[in-house]
């Protein structure tokens, strides 16, 4: 009788693992506040620095002029300081841009100048 017993009772603990075992939680979704961003004059917008796809116009700070050679269609970039840098002129119409980094320039295909 007492094997009978045993028996009994390992059958409902096998019952009870396998019933808890094929139950699946019911997963929580946490809740957090909602946070709202704002912007505000001390909290600027990442896309006032720099022009990581060239600028259509000049900024304050992005003084690197992406020109577009009229006979090779190289792009080629202009630094402060070089030979034709002053007469360089930007034409965004005809894909030409500002930069404010030379990682920028080289970054958007742009070569330097040689002079």
């Amino acid at each position: 009788m007492k094997e009978g017993k045993f028996n009994w009772i390992y059958m409902l603990i096998i019952m009870f693992l396998l019933a808890a075992c094929s139950m699946q939680p019911t997963p929580v979704k946490p809740t957090y506040p909602q946070i709202r961003p704002t912007r505000t004059p001390s909290a600027p917008d990442i896309s006032d620095f720099g022009c990581p796809r060239g600028c259509w116009g000049s900024k304050l700070g992005c003084y690197i002029k992406g020109n577009i050679s009229i006979d090779s269609g190289e792009k080629i970039y202009h630094m402060p300081g070089q030979e034709y840098y002053d007469q360089t002129k930007i034409s965004p119409e005809y894909g030409e841009r500002w930069f404010c980094t030379e990682a920028e320039a080289i970054m958007n295909g742009w070569r330097k100048a040689y002079k």
